[in-house]
């Protein structure tokens, strides 16, 4: 995996820091407030994908697969 979830977050960061700018006025506001809507959008998916992984993977370990037992790469915590 390319980024991780560590890295979103520090993309979000980085759009709010954006969105503090006071001197970004007219279109350019708008159009980083879209991209900041479209960014958190996305954040929400890939944190719920987060929550379904490690639900999966808590399950799995809750079953008895203690020997076979692996964090799946989404939540980028592998080999841990």
């Amino acid at each position: 995996m390319k980024n991780s979830l560590e890295d979103v977050g520090n993309h979000l960061i980085e759009q709010l820091e954006i969105l503090k700018d006071r001197d970004i006025r007219g279109e350019d506001l708008k159009e980083e407030i879209a991209r900041a809507g479209a960014m958190s959008s996305l954040a929400g998916k890939l944190i719920e994908a987060g929550e379904l992984a490690l639900a999966a993977s808590r399950l799995g370990y809750e079953l008895g697969a203690h020997s076979t037992h692996r964090m799946p790469k989404l939540l980028g915590l592998d080999g841990q």
